[in-house]
């Protein structure tokens, strides 16, 4: 008689947890990144983009490809990355800020919250990069292109 009593517990315990199951609705594609696209780089140069605080490579040797993603801090207003291109004779660095305001996001109580960004301006120094053009300033889960990076020939 006890087996009967313990089986019964066990399918009552079973019911109870599948029945309290919620389905999570947190998105699979939850990374949030700047999509940059690079305009006139040569096929032999290289690139390199860094951060100053803390010191942190985010892409190191870029070769061939003109589209890239790069983390944003969570926290800061601006953003200051080191874009340095290696040629064939030289290199050349630039600081590009990156201003934009942080916003909180969640998709549901149970997920966990993300940080999107806006971007509202971006400053840059001329060694190599000629100007930058701000395409989407939502930096969120949707794969658009934010900064348009044109280089000097």
């Amino acid at each position: 008689m006890h087996v009967r009593y313990l089986s019964a517990l066990i399918a009552l315990i079973a019911i109870l947890l599948l029945g309290s199951c919620e389905s999570v609705t947190c998105p699979l594609e939850n990374t949030v990144e700047l999509h940059c696209v690079l305009y006139d780089l040569a096929s032999t140069d290289t690139l390199t983009v860094s951060t100053i605080h803390p010191d942190t490579v985010l892409l190191n040797r870029h070769v061939t490809k003109t589209a890239f993603e790069l983390p944003m801090s969570y926290y800061a207003d601006e953003d200051t990355l080191l874009f340095c291109f290696a040629m064939a004779t030289t290199a050349l660095t630039d600081t590009v800020l990156v201003a934009k305001t942080n916003l909180y996001h969640t998709d549901d109580p149970s997920c966990p919250t993300n940080i999107f960004h806006t971007i509202t301006q971006v400053r840059h120094t001329q060694h190599k990069i000629d100007s930058i053009s701000i395409t989407d300033p939502a930096v969120n889960y949707d794969v658009q292109d934010n900064l348009h990076i044109y280089l000097h020939p």
